[in-house]
């Protein structure tokens, strides 16, 4: 059968004992409450009317101050404290604390998805559609045991609204455009609802050319994305819910620099969550989810371009199940939250190279069939110390499992001169392979929150995250020599002692203001480098290897959002990281500058105009000699600034129009963040767009 058929059975069959919960026989449930627009990253969760943190902010998908999205990890940018690389239109890898890629955790409404790209064309973010959310919430650094495992440089939250339950129809509908690049989204979302059951469908529609940078050069940024939802679903008075979603996406045609290019890229996904509110003193609600993925990403160096040597394709697949189940009781005072989560990535890439297209010999098997699956058991307590003091203590305890399937499977075509299995490459450069292996990994945190009287609550944190290694750190397999990248089956999880110091502000006009400092000392921190025979590395012939080492990252990170004389609104913000190998005493490698922003907003009544300054310091403290360090970064990145304009018309219900300008003074620069090349010999820096406009129209039904 099908893999697409099997999950589609699974998701089809699950919910059905659900639906014999009693509390979901009753009828209308009240309205959520609507959309919390932000302005610029202001710091606040889901619900507005809860404490302010000084290590969370949202943006809403729609927020009017924004142009079209084009790639959620491209809108991320727009929050304090949270930076991305590119290497292209699409594929942004977001960076918060310094840390990205496993470091973070994505959660989509529920679920977690891990891209099939070797080469991270394809992060998670980059997997969730324009129009499949509401809203980012970004958590950093480690706040809470209850998301799963790892998190220790912070979590990502796309959340979807239920729709309002008091309407038979609604939804909405958005075009967008930009001037450079011929970048345009384009989607809806529509609701039926009747006697508490609803039913939501969704869909979205976003391509780009090639854009151009601030000197006039094309970069290549092209793509295409497609695809589309459907949500089924009841809703109780009391808060209980059910919903089973179904949705599919493909991405096409993605330009990038520095690797191959990506003619396609399939999600097939599905999930079913439900909420049961208990009328007990002590057990006060349940809810469980659970979820499966499928990704299909194809790679090539002559498709979408011209060739200038070997032929080369990389075929590779990512398939994810998982699922939580929690319990919120009310212990002895203590508002408490326990539960059990786990999750299976099965993860395989066949990598081909010839004189000919398609070559029809497997030259590696890059993800040798790789499956890390994770169990998890938590639990975490509110415990009121005074009045306008809490303590929250949490610990949680992961069982790690992984196996790779093909490491002995011998491809059919030579590298230097021989054809190598996968657990030849891991004998060769660690005198390992990479047979069953388990972890039992151990974190917790304790944080002190205290309210003054003035709007002001602050806070200080212990915590300790274990970040397990992904299946490149564990088990990349391609090439042999200066060209390979292998990856370490014994290395080590990543165990992160973390200190939080903050304070957060919040009046009852809604303007806010955060300051959070942190110093993270990282034992095991996994680092990719170059083989010159380390301890553990048994070659010196410059491969991309992985081994641990010991790490401090320390930074500050501020934000505030003010309203001045009713009409304006002003806001800034700033991020610092530093990064240090304490066993090398050489700088971290990919740790963005001192970032910051300014901006300010009109509010007319029925109209908005306002303009942002953003910019960064120079990047002095790199690692850039691949012969003496890693190599990773390209250079000493020059400091930047920028001036981006906005305006939205709102007075017009229910449409509501969004116009500005991009780097209106058409700047050329780019982030000091780049990923790393495995296509061209050296990494390279992608420049940001020069300058654009942009004009975004919404109907809300």
């Amino acid at each position: 059968m099908p893999r697409h058929a099997t999950l589609a059975r699974i998701l089809l069959c699950a919910p059905l004992p659900f639906f014999a919960l009693p509390a979901l026989a009753a009828e209308d449930a009240p309205p959520p409450s609507p959309l919390a627009i932000t302005v610029y990253g202001q710091s606040q969760a889901l619900d507005e009317t809860s404490t302010p943190s000084s290590s969370t902010s949202s943006i809403g998908a729609n927020d009017p101050d924004t142009g079209p999205i084009l790639e959620t990890g491209d809108l991320l940018r727009n929050l304090p404290g949270v930076t991305a690389s590119r290497a292209g239109g699409h594929g942004f890898e977001p960076v918060i604390r310094g840390q990205q890629q496993n470091q973070l955790t994505v959660i989509d409404n529920g679920s977690q998805i891990f891209g099939a790209c070797p080469g991270r064309m394809d992060p998670p973010t980059t997997l969730a559609r324009p129009g499949d959310y509401d809203q980012i919430t970004v958590i950093r650094g480690y706040q809470t045991v209850t998301n799963g495992p790892g998190a220790s440089g912070g979590t990502i939250l796309l959340e979807k609204r239920l729709p309002p339950m008091d309407r038979p129809f609604s939804g909405s509908a958005w075009a967008g455009f930009e001037s450079n690049g011929l970048g345009s989204s384009t989607g809806f979302t529509a609701n039926a609802v009747h006697e508490g059951y609803f039913a939501s469908g969704e869909g979205s529609w976003t391509r780009a050319e090639n854009y151009e940078d601030g000197d006039g050069r094309d970069v290549r940024s092209a793509f295409k994305q497609v695809g589309g939802g459907l949500t089924l679903g009841r809703v109780a008075n009391d808060g209980s819910f059910l919903e089973a979603n179904i949705s599919k996406s493909a991405i096409r045609d993605a330009l990038f620099n520095g690797m191959m290019d990506s003619p396609k890229t399939d999600t097939f996904s599905g999930r079913v969550r439900a909420k049961y509110v208990v009328d007990d003193a002590t057990l006060k609600l349940v809810e469980g989810n659970f979820y499966g993925n499928d990704v299909d990403h194809l790679m090539d160096n002559y498709s979408l371009r011209d060739v200038t040597g070997m032929y080369m394709k990389t075929d590779a697949h990512s398939r994810t199940f998982g699922g939580k189940l929690s319990a919120s009781l009310d212990l002895f005072g203590a508002s408490t939250e326990v539960g059990v989560d786990g999750r299976t990535n099965k993860r395989s890439a066949q990598s081909y190279m010839g004189m000919m297209a398609p070559s029809p010999l497997i030259r590696t098997y890059s993800w040798p069939d790789i499956s890390i699956t994770e169990l998890g058991l938590f639990g975490e307590t509110t415990i009121p110390v005074t009045e306008n003091t809490r303590l929250i203590t949490g610990a949680r305890m992961d069982f790690v499992y992984t196996t790779a399937g093909a490491a002995d499977s011998l491809p059919g075509a030579a590298i230097a001169g021989a054809r190598r299995t996968a657990n030849s490459l891991y004998s060769a450069y660690y005198g390992e392979t990479y047979g069953d292996r388990v972890e039992l990994n151990l974190g917790g945190l304790a944080r002190l929150e205290h309210d003054l009287s003035n709007g002001i609550t602050l806070n200080a944190g212990l915590s300790r995250s274990v970040r397990t290694a992904d299946a490149t750190e564990r088990g990349i397999a391609s090439g042999f020599g200066s060209t390979a990248r292998v990856g370490n089956p014994d290395i080590h999880p990543e165990k992160h002692h973390q200190v939080d110091i903050g304070a957060s502000w919040k009046n009852a006009r809604g303007d806010n203001a955060f300051i959070a400092s942190y110093v993270n000392l990282v034992d095991d921190y996994i680092l990719a480098d170059h083989a010159r025979g380390e301890y553990g590395v048994l070659r010196s012939d410059g491969a991309l290897i992985y081994h641990n080492t010991t790490a401090l990252l320390t930074g500050i990170e501020a934000g505030v959002n003010h309203r001045v004389f009713d009409d304006w609104l002003v806001s800034a913000d700033l991020a610092w990281t530093f990064g240090q190998d304490l066993k090398t005493n050489r700088p971290l490698d990919q740790i963005p500058p001192l970032t910051m922003g300014l901006g300010a907003t009109y509010d007319g009544g029925g109209w908005t105009l306002g303009g942002k300054v953003r910019g960064a310091l120079t990047q002095n403290r790199v690692d850039t000699n691949s012969l003496t360090g890693t190599g990773q970064d390209v250079r000493k990145t020059p400091g930047w600034v920028t001036l981006d304009l906005h305006g939205t018309i709102t007075e017009f219900d229910p449409v509501e129009i969004s116009f500005g300008a991009t780097n209106l003074l058409d700047a050329t620069y780019s982030n000091h963040l780049n990923k790393a090349a495995t296509f061209e010999p050296n990494d390279i820096q992608v420049n940001e767009p020069g300058r654009s406009f942009y004009l975004k129209a919404t109907v809300r039904f």
